[in-house]
């Protein structure tokens, strides 16, 4: 049986569609984080086999340690280990220029 054309909806329909409205809002984004972090860490593991890496599950392991549901969190964790390896290596560069006789001074140095 179908509803006259200017019929309210049935309570059983119009409860399906709230549910409906409510997964689409609170649930659909976090399947679509869980999907992309997915499908980011296979990519990575299937590049890493692809390259010959010795231990390409580190890759993967990686893609879920540094998975974050909001987009903000990952730029400014990258911006702060984009400026951590410049300084690094900046130093190491300043390192090898000064104590490029003293190999183990040089050494001391780069652990500290």
């Amino acid at each position: 049986m179908t509803a006259a054309p200017g019929a309210p909806a049935a309570p059983a329909v119009a409860g399906l569609t709230d549910a409906l409205l409510h997964w689409r809002g609170q649930e659909l984004p976090k399947w679509l984080f869980v999907g992309k972090t997915l499908a980011a860490a296979f990519l990575s593991l299937w590049i890493s086999f692809r390259l010959g890496f010795t231990a390409p599950s580190t890759s993967l392991i990686t893609v879920f340690i540094i998975a974050q549901p909001q987009s903000g969190l990952v730029i400014a964790k990258s911006f702060y280990r984009l400026i951590g390896s410049v300084v690094g290596a900046v130093v190491a560069l300043l390192l090898v220029e000064t104590l490029v006789q003293a190999r183990e001074l040089f050494v001391l140095a780069l652990a500290l």
